[in-house]
């Protein structure tokens, strides 16, 4: 599970989140076809922590502290925060 964890992090969020630095994307306007990756990223973060979950150790949003020693994921879960809080899942 590790690789495909830091895999994920690294291609699915954290590309994305520079994709969006780039782009300069406006969070503002929900019909603009660029705020794709704003939904995109807060589903893989919980794709990401469910699978987390189903290993015993969940990730990092949903906790006090991070859980794993993985810097990939961490580093995801932070650059995604960082930049907008839209990023990063919400509770349901």
């Amino acid at each position: 599970h590790l690789d495909g964890v830091v895999s994920c992090a690294y291609t699915d969020i954290i590309s994305n989140v520079i994709t969006c630095i780039w782009g300069m994307i406006d969070f503002v306007d929900d019909s603009n076809p660029s705020n794709r990756l704003s939904r995109k990223i807060p589903n893989d973060l919980k794709a990401l922590n469910n699978l987390l979950e189903q290993s015993s150790t969940s990730f990092y949003y949903d906790q006090r502290e991070p859980t794993i020693a993985d810097y990939f994921v961490f580093e995801a879960f932070t650059m995604a925060r960082d930049y907008s809080k839209k990023l990063v899942p919400q509770d349901d």
